[in-house]
C-alpha cells in the first residue's frame, strides 16, 4: 500500500511539472524575437516613437513585407519627410538591426533602407494587401 502511494505521488508531481513546462514553452513561443517600434518624424532630427510591437504576428507580417518588397530606384517622394520610421531591434541585448524610413503613397508603401547621406541607401516598394496591412500597423502603433 505504501509503495502505491509513493508511485501515485511521483506520477502526480511528474504530471504537474510537465504541465507547467508545456505552459511555459507555449507562452515563450508566442513572443517575438524582435521588437519593432514605429515613430512619426516631427522634423529632420526628432522622431516620436509609439509603443513597441511585441505581437509575433504583427512583427512577422512587417518582416514578410520587407522580404517581399521589390527594389526600386529613388523616387521624388523620398525627398520629403517620411510618414513614419520603423526600428527593428532587440532591446535585451541593445542591438538595432534595421532602421527604415517609410513613405505612404496612396496604396503603396516605400521603404528606405540604409543611410540617406551616402550611396548605400536602397529603396523598396510594396503594394496590395501587404501594403494595406503595413499602413494599418503604422496608424495603429504610432
Amino acid at each position: 500500500m505504501k509503495k502505491n502511494n509513493i508511485i501515485i505521488t511521483i506520477l502526480t508531481v511528474s504530471i504537474i511539472l510537465l504541465s507547467v513546462g508545456c505552459i511555459y514553452l507555449y507562452r515563450e513561443n508566442d513572443k517575438s524575437v524582435f521588437n519593432i517600434s514605429i515613430g512619426v518624424p516631427v522634423d529632420e532630427d526628432t522622431i516620436n516613437f509609439g509603443l513597441e510591437i511585441n505581437d509575433k504576428n504583427v512583427v512577422n507580417n512587417i518582416l514578410l513585407s520587407l522580404i517581399r518588397a521589390e527594389s526600386i530606384n529613388k523616387t521624388s517622394i523620398t525627398d520629403s519627410l517620411p510618414d513614419a520610421n520603423i526600428k527593428i531591434d532587440d532591446t535585451k541585448i541593445g542591438a538595432c538591426y534595421l532602421w527604415l524610413k517609410v513613405w505612404i503613397n496612396g496604396d503603396e508603401v516605400i521603404f528606405s533602407l540604409g543611410d540617406d547621406d551616402s550611396n548605400s541607401s536602397s529603396y523598396k516598394k510594396i503594394n496590395g494587401q501587404l501594403a494595406k496591412e503595413v499602413i494599418n500597423y503604422i496608424s495603429e502603433y504610432k
